[in-house]
């Protein structure tokens, strides 16, 4: 689109006309405060003869006004004469609105739809082949876990166990309860990080029954410095779930030839359908902003990825949220999306659209989010 402005450039032609008998002497000719004396040429002016003179002024044309002009000329007290000229200008037409239809059809990183009943979060049903879990830090008594009435989990604490601090590190040493020569996971992990646990020497290898995991505070795995030990049963017969808790550790994923990759966390994936309406000149939109507000992680400001796309009449468009939802949690999530742009013929569009989705696995329905805690609301940010 071109540069527009309400200042347009109005001129005006005066015209002054010797009818006398002798040469006119023209001593004064003005447009209100405005001196045309100069473009009085020839001066005098001979009889019968006319001298054009111009004035230009600007004037506001986005407002409906009447605007009038006065010119007046002298050759002295008996020769004199003056003019008035009017004109309206007419405001413009309000600009047409120009309201989009947005539908929306929002999708898990599974390919399922985000209104899906039952996501894939259940039980764990056969042996893992990988297990991730999320490191919490913390002692002992944070566990959660039906194994223990099992007698299937243990946990003890050394000189008070790891602490929750965000960022702190520490070594995490896991292995097969019954062949501690098969090493799962060995290595420094951060509280707040999720590490996976995987058969090292054999990629792919079905886990032991049970597993050993020991969290000690270096890579010095020395008895003085064990600051954690955890047993618990691995091959899915008992009782293992999402978010269950050994210790300093929490289950978030795991993946089996039974189930697949089972998780706690999705991406959402947001198709747009935009409608131009029909009555608006143009067929094309080009988007200028996309804004998505959430209940569960603020406002997502999306307009960097939209800016300057061109989308046709009845066309799709797809973004990202950058972020992970709890699967393992039954829970309301609303979208309030606003989007703008302009049609190939200059109209400015807007639309409205608000979603409000039940996601999550689970009989409870909660319209905030996980707080119980320790390590809920990390949990929820990962």
């Amino acid at each position: 689109m071109g540069s527009c402005s309400c200042g347009e450039q109005v001129c005006y032609t005066y015209e002054t006309c010797n009818v006398g008998g002798t040469d006119m002497d023209v001593i004064e000719a003005r447009s209100g405060s405005e001196d045309l004396l100069s473009q009085v040429d020839p001066n005098p002016v001979p009889i019968g003869d006319c001298v054009s003179i111009e004035s230009c002024t600007t004037v506001d044309v986005c407002v409906g006004s009447d605007v009038c002009t006065e010119f007046s000329a002298s050759a002295g007290d008996e020769c004199k004469d003056s003019a008035e000229y009017c004109f309206t200008i007419e405001p413009p037409p309000p600009p047409p609105e120009c309201t989009l239809d947005v539908g929306v059809d929002c999708t898990l990183s599974s390919g399922e739809s985000c209104s899906v009943a039952t996501p894939n979060v259940v039980p764990c049903t056969g042996r893992p082949l990988m297990m991730g879990m999320l490191f919490n830090g913390g002692d002992c008594s944070q566990s959660q876990t039906s194994q223990e009435e099992a007698k299937k989990f243990s946990c003890e604490d050394f000189n008070g166990g790891p602490s929750t601090e965000d960022g702190a590190e520490y070594y995490v040493h896991a292995t097969a309860q019954k062949d501690a020569s098969i090493v799962y996971y060995s290595g420094p992990v951060t509280v707040g990080e999720v590490y996976r646990l995987e058969d090292i020497a054999n990629p792919g290898e079905r886990f032991e029954a049970d597993q050993t995991v020991k969290v000690f505070s270096s890579d010095d795995m020395s008895d003085a410095n064990l600051l954690q030990l955890v047993d618990y049963h691995s091959s899915c017969s008992k009782n293992l779930d999402l978010k269950n808790r050994f210790g300093a550790s929490q289950i978030v994923e795991w993946y089996n030839e039974e189930q697949g990759l089972v998780t706690c966390f999705s991406n959402i994936s947001y198709d747009l359908t935009i409608a131009i309406p029909l009555e608006i000149e143009g067929n094309n939109l080009t988007l200028s902003s996309l804004v998505i507000r959430t209940n569960f992680d603020g406002t997502k400001d999306l307009t960097e990825q939209v800016s300057g796309k061109t989308v046709p009449e009845g066309g799709s468009l797809n973004v990202q949220f950058d972020v992970n939802i709890d699967l393992a949690v039954k829970a309301r999530y609303t979208f309030l999306t606003s989007i703008s742009g302009t049609t190939d013929k200059g109209v400015p569009c807007s639309g409205v659209n608000f979603d409000s989705i039940l996601i999550g696995y689970g009989d409870d329905v909660t319209g905030t989010f996980p707080t119980q805690a320790p390590g809920a609301e990390r949990l929820r940010q990962l």
